[in-house]
């Protein structure tokens, strides 16, 4: 199951279930079924039964207790139930004497989860304590970028801001291009967020000098431009960006983008209504 769980899965579909009487023997059946689909991103939606593994598993064994656990809140997500998937987790990283080779798999499961649901205040103590046993120095800037995600969601910006110039500045001394082209970009976006244009706009224009006009985000930085410039009462410049935006989104991601769309209407609708409210004023 460690090192093949796709042919370990083949030996257990060979086995009755209901053949196994002894409880040990059905616990781990269950357990390392439900296991395996969780190791090979199967649906769990069978996998009921590791309730059962995981209530046998309870305060008898540190690793099967967690894993099993960890296979039990997965069965919950496929269900649907993605708050008891996390309160299953919660439960999991509450538990003591578990080794941190253990404990970080459910903790980086449980920021995940938190993160998909918008968790703010909840989610930074977990992705401080990811951050602390992570020892692979990449997994450790994810762990931090878990962080920063929870620090937006709680509205503490400043927070997120120093913990993003800090991954900016990582990425830009181990010359991780991609990685620094991304933050930068989202510093880009918080500083608006805190009302900070004129920032906001000087770092995009060092973005653009550094990458150049047709880069792969140009067009989320020209959007980014634009909402600064609504931001600021410029709509001649707003409207000048946001035409720029979705030109270069049509070009790049096609017209069907509706990723993209599902941002830039509501801007054309704020910039519609500031017309229509500057033209009253008048």
């Amino acid at each position: 199951m460690q090192s093949k769980p796709d042919s370990a899965l083949s030996i257990l579909e060979t086995i009755d279930p209901s053949e196994l009487k002894i409880d040990s023997i059905r616990a781990k059946y269950h357990y390392l079924m439900a296991y395996g689909h969780m190791r090979c991103n199967r649906s769990m939606i069978g996998d009921s039964l590791v309730s059962y593994a995981h209530k046998y598993y309870r305060g008898k064994d540190v690793v099967k207790d967690n894993r099993s656990g960890m296979a039990l809140a997965w069965y919950k997500f496929w269900v649907g139930d993605t708050p008891g998937a996390m309160a299953m987790l919660d439960s999991l990283a509450d538990l003591p004497n578990v080794p941190d080779s253990i404990m970080v798999q459910t903790l980086r499961t449980r920021v995940l989860l938190g993160a998909a649901e918008y968790q703010g205040r909840e989610l930074v103590p977990l992705a401080k304590r990811l951050e602390s046993l992570e020892t692979d120095s990449l997994r450790k800037v994810e762990a931090k970028y878990m962080l920063l995600t929870g620090y937006e969601y709680a509205g503490e910006l400043d927070s997120a801001l120093y913990i993003l110039n800090e991954l900016a500045d990582y990425a830009r001394k181990n010359k991780w291009g991609e990685k620094h082209f991304q933050f930068e970009i989202e510093r880009a976006q918080l500083l608006t967020e805190q009302g900070r244009n004129a920032e906001s706009d000087a770092l995009i224009n060092e973005i653009f000098r550094k990458a150049g006009p047709d880069n792969g985000a140009a067009y989320l930085l020209h959007f980014q431009y634009a909402i600064n410039a609504l931001n600021s009462g410029d709509t001649g410049r707003a409207s000048q960006h946001l035409a720029i935006a979705d030109s270069l989104a049509s070009r790049l991601r096609g017209e069907d983008d509706v990723y993209f769309r599902s941002y830039s209407n509501p801007c054309y609708h704020r910039l519609q209504a500031d017309r229509q409210n500057q033209a009253n004023a008048h």
